[in-house]
């Protein structure tokens, strides 16, 4: 059988670290030429100037045959306005030959957005309806690189779908890359489009929790997820609440990785709630350095320990102290299960008081913070006596006189906030032209957030805000007069198109579940639980 794989580390001397012109390609050229039926062209570990990447470019527009792109560390010491020519090469040839990719790898190279754009072309193009995997790792993509390349993947999606195939990629890489929560969100639109996903790995990319509600919110649709590792970005128990309504659905999970997320103790519980019925396919749960407790991760340890097929619980440099650990190591070997947990040597031990109240400033005061804090303080000061409905809106305005609520604010928190002032006075008993008021101004503020966010992480932020979910921030004081923002939540918004059915879940869960700031209110609660389950 004809050799089907061409490994440019094979070809050229190993001593060779720079292919930069033809001539210096020549070897890798002629094998390139000379290869019948090319499945696979591992490109990695040379650093490949442009004069060298039109070169072979014109060899590879005959290979029809190829399936693999294995291009990862190929730039080295390259100017950035030379990759992506480079790249255009690359692509063009792909795009001629009419290869059908089946993996494309351009991992550790370090080209940024300027990259993305020499690549637009192959990835919304024919070549690349067919990729199965698809890796990005250690790319330098930031933000705007983000948003560049979930646009092309869009792109595809529609050329795809207009010639009558599917994108329907099913292994995303793109790890260490700064997205951030706008990246996130950005690759997000794209998971909620194939919805063909089976592993995804965004490790180290500086999300938070608004971005993790996009991620869990997109990986709703990826129902055949086997593999998810986040870890090393910021989770904190709001995002791992959320997330872990998500994972509560996805069945055929073999590996979970939060290591190093700030998952924190809550969030353990609510990731073990989540895992503890079904999910029989699990193999793996990392959780490392987590500031895990020994209740969350007892929790953790009951849902899991004794799942048919798990092989690996890591809890390692989490706060149990020494008989913490040991309480572990004993439940486990009393189940026969001491080869399954990972090493405890790590343990950063008890939690102390002030540890608890956490810097809730994650990763401290920035100018942007600062802004948001003064959008929260404009929000507040809009805030109305909750048996006043506005004056001016008595004339029964329709929705779209509000249409400009909301149009200022950025952040979740800030449009809860003027959400709680709108609807406090939206009690049994208002008359009802008050309450049609009320319902536009709400719609119009609605329809703003949901062109920006989440609405899950609406809901998370709600609970929030009146005290059903706990805060991070020790100091916080939540809302104490909720009836009315709970019945407009429940009993109006829940009935828009935007709120899907996990959402209304989410909002049953916890409002079924015993609550100090629900107890005054049971009859209101039998209300609201009646008109959710009506949905």
């Amino acid at each position: 059988m004809a050799q089907r794989q061409i490994s440019v580390s094979e070809v050229i001397d190993k001593s060779v670290l720079k292919i930069d012109t033809k001539e210096e390609a020549a070897e890798l050229i002629q094998a390139v030429e000379e290869c019948d039926g090319l499945e696979c062209l591992d490109l990695s570990g040379k650093s490949f100037g442009v004069g060298a990447s039109v070169a072979l470019a014109e060899v590879l527009k005959l290979k029809k045959s190829l399936k693999k792109a294995h291009w990862s560390d190929m730039f080295v010491s390259k100017l950035k306005n030379e990759i992506p020519l480079a790249l255009k090469a690359l692509g063009e040839a792909l795009i001629e030959s009419g290869a059908q990719l089946e993996e494309l790898d351009l991992s550790d190279n370090a080209f940024g957005p300027n990259g993305v754009e020499g690549l637009v072309d192959l990835l919304k193009s024919g070549p690349c309806y067919s990729l199965k995997v698809v890796k990005f790792q250690n790319n330098g993509l930031g933000i705007a690189g983000s948003k560049l390349l979930s646009k092309a993947f869009l792109e595809t999606c529609t050329e795809a779908e207009r010639d009558g195939l599917k994108f329907a990629p099913e292994v995303f890489i793109a790890g260490r890359n700064r997205l951030e929560n706008e990246g996130a969100e950005a690759v997000g639109k794209v998971f909620k489009t194939v919805q063909s996903l089976k592993v995804v790995r965004m490790i180290q990319n500086g999300i938070n929790f608004e971005g993790i509600s996009h991620l869990a919110d997109a990986f709703l649709l990826n129902k055949e997820l086997e593999e998810i590792d986040l870890s090393d970005n910021t989770f904190t128990e709001r995002g791992a609440s959320v997330m872990s309504e998500t994972i509560r659905q996805l069945e055929h999970l073999r590996v979970i990785n939060f290591n190093d997320c700030l998952v924190r103790n809550d969030g353990a519980k609510s990731l073990a709630i989540s895992l503890e019925e079904g999910h029989d396919s699990l193999e793996e749960i990392h959780l490392t350095n987590n500031e895990i407790e020994l209740d969350g991760a007892m929790a953790i340890l009951n849902a899991v320990a004794k799942k048919p097929n798990i092989k690996k619980i890591d809890l390692n440099g989490n706060c149990f102290g020494e008989e913490g650990c040991q309480q572990i190591i004993d439940f486990m070997e009393g189940n026969g299960l001491n080869d399954i947990l990972g090493e405890l040597d790590e343990d950063e031990g008890l939690l102390s008081d002030e540890d608890e109240d956490g810097d809730d400033n994650e990763g401290g005061s920035t100018e942007s913070e600062n802004e948001e804090g003064r959008g929260l303080l404009q929000v507040k000061e809009m805030r109305q006596p909750p048996d006043e409905v506005d004056k001016k809106s008595e004339d029964g305005r329709s929705s779209e006189s509000f249409e400009e609520l909301g149009q200022d604010l950025k952040t979740t928190e800030e449009f809860v906030q003027l959400f709680l002032s709108i609807t406090l006075p939206y009690k049994d008993g208002l008359d009802q032209k008050s309450r049609s008021v009320i319902e536009s101004k709400v719609d119009g503020l609605l329809r703003n957030f949901t062109s920006q966010h989440s609405f899950l992480s609406f809901i998370n932020e709600f609970l929030v805000q009146v005290g059903i979910l706990k805060s991070e921030d020790k100091k916080f004081r939540p809302e104490t007069d909720i009836e009315g923002p709970l019945l407009a939540l429940c009993c109006h918004v829940c009935k828009q198109q935007y709120v899907k059915k996990n959402h209304i879940d989410i909002l049953i869960a916890f409002l079924t579940k015993p609550s100090k700031p629900l107890e005054p209110l049971k009859t209101i609660q039998h209300k609201l639980l009646q008109a959710l389950h009506t949905l």
